[in-house]
């Protein structure tokens, strides 16, 4: 006989709670908590004991001032939904865990609590995994190149995905998807969560060597797939993580966008002297971008005119600096009227922590003076050597 464990593992147990239990909700709700609940949970044991207290405390604020925009929507709809999934993933600690709005979430074995669910088949058609049929070919390819994540899925749009920043390559070197990343390097969502899952990595890694090992491939396939009916007039993020790092992906890119005239592109970047190198003048008709600020070439965008992003604390942070909020739509970033796009920063404790009032375009304008400074003085010190 196995011992009992002390833990229901990482993501705890979250199962959908009896039919009589109190505080029933709709399955869509349901379905939505079974899903993100666990991801609170796992992120909650890379926090210490302070973090997840100060968690608890926005958590229940937020729920508090505004939980009928979770059911309801408003200004604060994605903040209030996510406020109380983690409050349950809190809650889910304690003794005997929690039974609220339709589901039973804990973090260890207790008597009284209901059954796991038996696993479910294998899907079939699994976005973005291998397909085991060779066909024709002889060749494993992905079902489909671009996919939806929870936030673009709402708004009807598709993205393609490359991992963020420098990362382990299959063979043991390393590359950086993100050449220009400066500030953002550390606080970026892209890195954390469940960006950070091995079947999640391999995917993005999987598209990474595509793109970059075997370009002519890549258009090829990407072309094709953009042909499919499901795409006629809609909008493709390119990269929710990673960016071109390369002229040669870069312009890939541009013959993909000029090829797929009923398909509408659009991308953030910190790329500034590349885009205005090869895009700027030469910009297929399909396809508006938004630079964004916390990268190394920041100070090539002139703020006053050209459209940019910047991650702020939070929407009254963005409202007081006089940028258009885009939280309810990411297509805002490329159609909104200002060209000063602001985003609220992820509700991720430990990176709001490390981003504090700032914004990510205050802090790179700081690591960069920072960095001018002690270069002066490295010349000075060279000056009175020689």
């Amino acid at each position: 006989m196995q011992p009992t464990p002390d833990t229901h593992g990482p993501f705890g147990r979250v199962v959908t709670a009896p039919e009589d239990s109190p505080t029933p909700a709709s399955s869509t709700w349901v379905t939505w908590l079974l899903f993100m609940v666990p991801l609170c949970i796992a992120e909650l044991r890379d926090l210490s004991e302070p973090d997840i207290e100060r968690l608890s405390t926005w958590a229940a604020d937020l729920i508090a001032s505004h939980g009928d925009d979770a059911q309801y929507g408003g200004h604060h709809q994605r903040s209030a939904r996510t406020a109380i999934a983690q409050g349950l993933a809190v809650l889910a600690r304690a003794d005997g865990g929690v039974t609220a709005l339709g589901i039973h979430a804990c973090m260890r074995p207790h008597v009284g609590a209901p059954a796991p669910h038996p696993p479910a088949p294998p899907l079939r058609n699994t976005r973005n995994e291998m397909s085991e049929s060779t066909k024709s070919t002889g060749r494993t390819t992905p079902k489909r190149l671009l996919t939806q994540n929870s936030d673009l899925r709402r708004i009807g749009v598709f993205n393609w995905t490359l991992p963020a920043f420098v990362i382990e390559m299959p063979d043991g070197s390393h590359f950086n998807v993100c050449p220009q990343a400066g500030v953002c390097a550390q606080l970026c969502y892209a890195r954390v969560g469940t960006y950070r899952f091995k079947n999640v990595r391999a995917a993005h890694i999987r598209n990474l060597l595509l793109c970059r090992d075997n370009p002519e491939e890549f258009e090829r396939q990407m072309t094709e797939e953009l042909r499919h009916k499901r795409y006629v007039d809609k909008w493709i993020r390119v990269h929710d993580s990673g960016e071109f790092f390369s002229d040669e992906y870069l312009l890939t890119w541009m013959r993909i966008m000029r090829s797929s005239p009923g398909v509408r592109f659009y991308c953030y970047t910190k790329e500034i002297s590349r885009f205005k190198r090869l895009v700027v003048n030469d910009a297929p008709d399909n396809f508006l971008w938004c630079y964004s600020l916390g990268g190394k070439e920041d100070h090539l965008i002139d703020v006053s005119t050209e459209r940019h992003a910047d991650v702020f604390p939070d929407v009254e942070a963005l409202i007081a600096a006089d940028y258009t909020d885009q939280t309810e739509s990411d297509l805002l970033s490329v159609l909104s009227d200002s060209p000063l796009v602001g985003i609220p920063a992820n509700r991720i404790p430990h990176l709001l922590k490390k981003q504090g009032s700032e914004t990510f375009g205050s802090l790179q304008r700081a690591r960069d003076e920072k960095l001018r400074a002690k270069k002066a003085v490295a010349g000075q010190k060279f000056t009175l050597a020689h």
